[in-house]
């Protein structure tokens, strides 16, 4: 009780690392009460300000939201923006505006990206292994979606990429090593850092890869404004797609990370199951699952995204039992003997 609420996200932190997931569900609980009874003033610190509203965003308390967020004068001018973009989200505003908070204005290669995808029926394919045979389903959308291009058997996960969205380390590892059997269906390359988009093309076309049909963009992050961590990959890409205006958007063999495998290659430099079931572990404190699957369940909610029978039966969990399902899953093979 004499912690302040990021102290208590430190033991969280910890928790998380030792794959307690369900003790972690009330020592994040703790914190968010923590920060949602902090007494806010003109004069109160702008951290626990911007705490308490990340909290109340969570917590879907929109009244006392928008009764504080007159009082955050953060220096960071898209800081303040996000929030309110977050509160859109969270509010059930379905498919708000994201424009530059310095121009008021979408971009151009914003404004490029919105044709190609809206109004359209989106497919997102996860990058786990699958036992039903969706490829033709998955092929016979408008758009598929995949995350650092790798397809995995096409009668089960279709035979299309049309968007890749790259995560930093495949990022890396292509502007390094490069990538000769680069799909050529690829239109868009949507990477989560300023610039990475730029080194993989530029390294395509050093490879005499064909990148003339290509475009990139990158993304625009609320991390900052999260409660705790940062989104994962599928929430990032969701978060992204509802700012265009897309008919529908599917998720085929996604389960909220409690599957741990992934299709072969996706992690190009890890090739041992205890150096993956490590990396995912250690992921946990970075992208918050209770963070994680909160929006995900929001989007859910209000109709952004719909998924398979597997992604429903694991969305319709409560949080707490979702956190035990990590914890079953994850403290499987004595963890704590690898080094």
């Amino acid at each position: 009780d004499s912690l302040e609420y990021f102290e208590v996200l430190d033991i969280y932190a910890l928790c998380l690392r030792l794959c307690l997931f369900e003790l972690a569900f009330y020592i994040r609980k703790k914190s968010l009460s923590i920060a949602l009874g902090y007494s806010i003033s003109t004069k109160s610190e702008s951290w626990k300000l911007k705490a308490k509203l990340s909290a109340l965003l969570e917590t879907s308390n929109f009244s006392e939201f928008d009764q504080l967020f007159p009082l955050f004068k953060s220096r960071n001018k898209k800081e303040k923006y996000l929030l309110s973009y977050l509160r859109d989200v969270f509010s059930d505003k379905k498919y708000p505006l994201f424009v530059n908070p310095d121009t008021n204005k979408e971009s151009e290669i914003d404004q490029k990206f919105r044709k190609f995808v809206e109004s359209k029926k989106i497919v997102i394919v996860s990058p786990s292994p699958a036992d039903k045979k969706d490829g033709y389903e998955i092929d016979r959308s408008d758009i598929v979606i995949r995350t650092n291009y790798k397809k995995g058997d096409p009668i089960f996960k279709g035979s299309r990429c049309d968007i890749s969205y790259f995560n930093l380390q495949t990022a890396e590892y292509i502007s390094e090593y490069g990538y000769l059997k680069w799909p050529l269906d690829i239109s868009w390359v949507v990477a989560r850092v300023f610039g990475q988009v730029d080194l993989i093309l530029k390294r395509l076309f050093s490879d005499e890869v064909d990148i003339e049909h290509l475009s990139g963009r990158s993304l625009e992050r609320v991390d900052k404004v999260l409660f705790y961590g940062s989104l994962t990959g599928l929430q990032t890409i969701i978060l992204d797609l509802i700012r265009f205006n897309p008919r529908e958007v599917f998720l085929y063999h996604f389960d909220v990370m409690l599957t741990q495998q992934r299709v072969s290659g996706y992690y190009p430099k890890i090739n041992k199951d205890k150096e993956f079931h490590l990396k995912m572990i250690k992921c946990f404190p970075e992208h918050d699952p209770v963070t994680n699957f909160l929006i995900l369940k929001s989007f859910w909610k209000q109709g952004f995204i719909k998924g398979d029978y597997r992604f429903e039966e694991v969305i319709k969990m409560e949080t707490r039992d979702y956190m035990k399902n990590l914890q079953e899953n994850y403290r499987k093979g004595n963890i704590f003997e690898i080094e």
